[in-house]
């Protein structure tokens, strides 16, 4: 909308304060900080592992939701590209997408 522009430039400042707050307070809240980022990224990951655990309800189900099964394992083995694509143009979407996370590290 017409204030899309200034909602962006309001959340980035308030999130450039916060950061320089962090920054200026010291380093042992910064070690807090990401002792907590991590812990949160963990229960994620749990949470993610218990859910694919669960088999599907109906809603689910009615979706095309399988859960674990063998059949659709085996038909997802192979690719099925759609046209003007192939395993180097996925990977060129793909790639920096699941690596970027990593360039801090």
């Amino acid at each position: 909308g017409e204030y899309g522009l200034w909602d962006v430039r309001v959340i980035g400042f308030i999130t450039c304060v916060l950061i320089l707050i962090i920054a200026l307070i010291g380093l042992s809240l910064v070690v807090r900080v990401q002792l907590a980022l991590l812990a949160l990224l963990l229960a994620a990951i749990g949470d993610f592992l218990l859910g694919s655990a669960l088999p599907p309800d109906a809603h689910a189900t009615s979706r095309g939701v399988t859960g674990y099964n063998y059949t659709t394992l085996t038909h997802n083995m192979h690719p099925n590209y759609t046209d003007d694509n192939n395993f180097f143009t996925v990977l060129a979407i793909f790639f920096p997408a699941a690596t970027g996370i990593l360039a801090g590290a």
